[in-house]
């Protein structure tokens, strides 16, 4: 499999508090030939998502601080 070149390549924010849970996405998503932005937080992935504009998402709903 040919992967595009990086620029090209669709972004995932990953945002969970448990880092367990954002080394796994990391690891299988990049696996997959994605690039991954994670977050730790609420406030972390709203600065991320000002700057990098991701394709997808993928949220844990309740997280310390600042949840749906």
């Amino acid at each position: 499999m040919t992967l595009p070149p990086r620029a090209m390549t669709p972004r995932i924010l990953v945002v969970d508090d448990d880092p367990h849970i954002l080394r796994f996405f990391q690891v299988n998503l990049e696996r997959c030939g994605f690039v991954v932005e994670m977050a730790g937080s609420g406030a972390q992935a709203l600065a991320r998502l000002r700057v990098h504009r991701p394709a997808l998402l993928i949220v844990d709903l309740i997280m310390p601080g600042m949840d749906v």
